[in-house]
């Protein structure tokens, strides 16, 4: 059982600056640079998610096989709600289903998942097969990021349009609400 491990180590020479790694049975599979104050003066969970950052797709796949864990035992079911939950709910079949993580760095892979969320969900209750259900759902709240980011074109109520498609009336494509 590959055995993961969060350790900050100082960087050589400079007493505010330090080096956050992953390592898997003591070795350094990944590193990031992080200011020391900065990360002493963030909350627990704070940390926790930056360190979950570092996990590659291969040990996430190892922790779920249960191929893998965590030196802190507690920190397995912390890193399962900040990789599969949306809105206090399992989803981790879409998730897992759909092209990206819900932890992008841009914003429209990010909406992509958060706001596909809900959209899934309604597909499925439908009988749409996962799979579809996952692709559709995914697409239109990436639609809704790319309306979100370029609040000046609107670039997803484009998108929707020459497609040939229409939004509801009276609402606001990018705040799509229930």
């Amino acid at each position: 059982m590959q055995n993961i491990s969060f350790i900050v180590l100082p960087e050589d020479g400079n007493p505010d600056w330090g080096i956050l790694t992953l390592a898997v049975h003591g070795m350094e599979i990944k590193r990031r640079e992080i200011n020391r104050p900065g990360w002493e003066s963030l909350s627990p969970e704070m940390r926790n998610e930056m360190c979950f950052d570092l996990i590659t797709h291969e040990l996430e796949k190892a922790l779920l096989k249960g191929e893998a864990c965590f030196n802190d035992s507690s920190l397995y079911q912390k890193w399962y709600e900040y990789e599969f939950f949306i809105d206090g709910e399992d989803a981790r079949e879409f998730i897992e289903l759909v092209p990206r993580t819900r932890h992008s760095t841009l914003i429209q892979p990010r909406c992509g998942v958060e706001c596909g969320w809900k959209y899934y969900k309604r597909l499925v209750a439908h009988e749409f097969q996962k799979r579809t259900a996952a692709n559709l759902a995914y697409w239109r709240g990436y639609l809704a990021g790319m309306d979100l980011n370029n609040s000046w074109d609107r670039e997803g109520t484009e998108a929707i349009h020459c497609m040939g498609l229409e939004l509801e009336a009276g609402r606001k494509f990018a705040y799509d609400e229930d």
